[in-house]
């Protein structure tokens, strides 16, 4: 089994998986070229990887072994976003914007109206949040009823 060291408890995603000699165990041989970007997890146990080329990978064990997921985009992805284990969303290159509101089985791409890259994703709650990008790009989420399904608009 593979093993990864990590000198602080806090270093970031990226300082921990080039500390892994080799991939996970579990990890499928396809993320090996994968650059992931950002991380989230819902609770201790469940949690989403996203990285280049629309890779998405989820794990259900805090981590130990992580699974692709279909994202339906090729454009990066930079920063994931869930609000508990169904609800998330991801941001990435070209404006990509992706919902899913069952865990990521089906992932939906979303209008975000910009060319530019969406490159960090935030909620304060599950009534808003905002997305930030290249070109001063802020676009801002919410629902106006709570009644509505929820959509980022700029």
């Amino acid at each position: 089994a593979a093993r990864c060291s990590m000198r602080s408890r806090r270093a970031p995603l990226s300082l921990v998986l080039t500390r892994c000699a080799s991939p996970l165990e579990g990890t499928p041989p396809a993320a090996k070229s994968v650059r992931f970007n950002a991380v989230s997890f819902a609770d201790a146990r469940r949690g989403w990887a996203v990285g280049s080329e629309g890779a998405i990978y989820r794990t259900v064990n805090g981590g130990r072994s992580w699974l692709p997921q279909t994202s339906g985009v090729t454009a990066d992805l930079l920063d994931v976003k869930f609000l508990d284990a169904a609800e998330g969303w991801a941001v990435g290159a070209e404006g990509t914007l992706l919902h899913t509101s069952d865990g990521g089985r089906h992932w939906t791409s979303e209008p975000s109206a910009t060319p530019h890259a969406l490159e960090r994703i935030f909620f304060t709650d599950r009534s808003h949040g905002w997305a930030v990008g290249f070109g001063g790009t802020i676009i801002s989420y919410g629902t106006s009823n709570g009644a509505e399904a929820p959509s980022l608009r700029r």
